[in-house]
């Protein structure tokens, strides 16, 4: 706002809070519905809402607890995405995928590459923030741009490797038994898919419990 004008920084403040933050804790509240619909039914949004309403209330009560359950989360994911590279490389599929996306559509799509968009940017979303902590730094000048440059590269990595064991292992036949079944083509839980055809049904039911 400073270096541009107060206008440019009111948009960039309000797009930092829909884009940055409401918008992730409503697509990872999503996605919880859709795994742990593939464990038990429940009323839908019901975990979600859940999530989203225990999560607030942590945060308004206790500083130190909110410190503690992000820590744990952080190192939660970190496990998540270890162990499904994990059981897709060891057990899953190396060859280069055969099966071809469903096209709906002639010409370049417009919307739906902008609404892809969307995604992108929530999986980089957060590195910048190293900057706004550059005084917890020993050595900021230093450490804030190699953070602002390997996380991003972390990032690239683990989004590469897991979408290759998505692609590669991919069941159409799966995907589309489970649609028919009353999934949620909007939320495919594709983890709790390629898990349970590499790994078993106890194996996805444990994906599912760790998503």
């Amino acid at each position: 706002a400073e270096l541009l004008h107060p206008a440019r920084g009111a948009l960039a403040g309000g797009a930092s809070l829909s884009l940055g933050f409401a918008a992730p804790v409503a697509g990872c509240a999503a996605m919880a519905d859709a795994y742990m619909g593939t464990l038990v039914e429940l009323p839908p949004h019901a975990v979600g809402i859940g999530i989203v309403l225990a999560s607030t209330a942590l945060g308004a009560s206790s500083a130190r607890a909110t410190r503690r359950v992000q820590d744990a989360l952080a190192l939660a994911k970190v496990l998540l995405f270890g162990l499904f590279l994990a059981v897709g490389l060891a057990a899953g599929s190396h060859a280069w995928p055969t099966w071809r996306p469903e096209v709906a559509h002639t010409g370049f799509p417009v919307a739906s590459f902008f609404g892809q968009l969307l995604w992108v940017g929530l999986a980089y979303t957060g590195w910048n923030t190293a900057s706004y902590v550059s005084e917890e730094f020993r050595e900021p000048r230093r450490d804030v741009p190699r953070a602002m440059l390997l996380g991003p590269l972390l990032v690239m990595a683990l989004y590469l490797a897991v979408n290759w064991v998505f692609v590669a292992n991919l069941d159409t036949g799966a995907l589309a038994q489970w649609r028919a079944d009353g999934g949620d083509g909007a939320r495919t839980p594709l983890a709790h898919l390629i898990v349970r055809a590499l790994a078993g049904p106890a194996g996805a039911a444990a994906m599912s419990s760790f998503v």
